[in-house]
């Protein structure tokens, strides 16, 4: 597969629920739509190299519990609408090209075992809200453009795992 044109995902039925295109050289944009399917709990992306897109303006699908769209093209703000969806687990979007600030509405998906927002280009300072994701196994925010110290919060998690090193503020 090569070009994505919006046609060839016109035909997705509703009643998906997992969508899977790993490693499938994907050029071209993603339609925002697809995140939107109302039974869709899983959308995996990654490694589509050539892959743009934006989210930010997206109806998200309610259902959303695995959301893997790392090393993509796919771009901009991080909506603040993320923080809806309560069925969320699992959020990679490393390697892409979001910016802007983390949304403090994260701090709502206390469900979040996997947080990875590393390698984008995140400004600001990280949510204290995100103190709220208690189950949290996974958190990486490394090479973005954060600012400020790392809030104590991180110390009352369980977190196994936490890279924010590579900060370039």
């Amino acid at each position: 597969m090569s070009s994505i044109s919006p046609s060839t995902f016109a035909n997705l039925s509703s009643s998906l629920v997992t969508l899977s295109l790993a490693r499938c050289e994907l050029k071209g944009e993603f339609p925002h739509t697809i995140i939107g399917l109302p039974n869709l709990q899983k959308l995996v992306l990654l490694e589509n190299h050539e892959l743009t897109g934006n989210f930010s303006k997206s109806s998200w699908s309610n259902s959303l519990q695995h959301l893997d769209i790392w090393f993509t093209q796919i771009s901009g703000h991080l909506p603040d609408s993320i923080g809806n969806l309560k069925s969320l687990q699992h959020l990679n979007i490393q390697r892409s090209k979001f910016s802007g600030s983390i949304p403090a509405s994260l701090g709502n998906l206390t469900g979040l075992s996997y947080l990875v927002l590393a390698e984008n280009d995140f400004t600001g300072l990280i949510p204290h809200t995100l103190s709220n994701l208690h189950q949290l196994t996974i958190f990486a925010l490394a090479e973005n453009r954060l600012s400020g110290a790392i809030p104590n919060m991180f110390g009352k998690l369980k977190t196994s795992n936490i890279i924010a090193s590579f900060n370039r503020h």
